[in-house]
């Protein structure tokens, strides 16, 4: 009100259904006008801000699909196939979608199998460069089948669910189960993360013995 009464140059201005009026001369003033009014004086314009806050989060469900191999002269394990089925409500933008999801798998088979913090007695860190600190390259991610299930949540006006997170949440334990799978007949079972090779290396040939 202070801002129109200084660009109407009225004394009083009170409001009225859809923005203002001056009643010493009867003017109206729409919210439209006002805005307008403001940006031609050089003023700050007009925010609106609205909040939802919903009853719970958007549950999401998927499931991972993977498939290794593990050499059982190096441990080393590579990741030939995966898939991913995915819940999404209505999708902004499916480009962002498909890479948030394959991002996160990527960044999966890194936890999985590469990525490991080690520390000296003296709790230095052993791992502080790309050089000890492994993480996939592009030829140790393969290509990643996407299917998109359309199943709009039941708990927001829009429909929407969280994908940020969905390619990360089961990488680890797909991986895991998988690598798990593969060397059963060794009678070898995977229990920690990162299974880098040398510590895959080390269950099987504690299995042979």
């Amino acid at each position: 009100r202070a801002a129109l009464r200084e660009l109407l140059g009225a004394a009083g201005v009170d409001a009225a259904p859809g923005g203002f009026v001056v009643p010493a001369t009867g003017r109206r003033v729409s919210w439209a006008e006002l805005a307008a009014l403001l940006v031609e004086a050089g003023r700050p314009g007009l925010d609106e801000v609205h909040t939802f806050a919903p009853p719970t989060v958007t549950w999401t469900m998927g499931v991972h699909a993977v498939a290794v191999v593990v050499d059982t002269l190096t441990g080393g394990t590579s990741v030939r196939r995966y898939g991913v089925a995915h819940e999404t409500g209505p999708s902004l933008n499916p480009r962002v979608v498909d890479g948030q999801l394959r991002g996160g798998v990527a960044q999966g088979i890194g936890g999985a199998l590469l990525e490991r913090v080690d520390h000296d007695p003296a709790a230095q860190p052993l791992s502080a460069t790309l050089a000890d600190y492994l993480v996939p390259e592009a030829t140790d991610v393969p290509a990643i089948r996407l299917a998109h299930l359309d199943a709009p949540s039941g708990l927001n006006p829009l429909g929407i669910r969280g994908v940020g997170e969905s390619g990360i949440i089961a990488s680890g334990s797909a991986i895991a189960a998988a690598v798990d799978d593969a060397l059963e007949e060794f009678g070898v079972h995977v229990a920690r993360h990162p299974m880098t090779s040398d510590h895959l290396l080390g269950l099987i040939e504690e299995a042979r013995r």
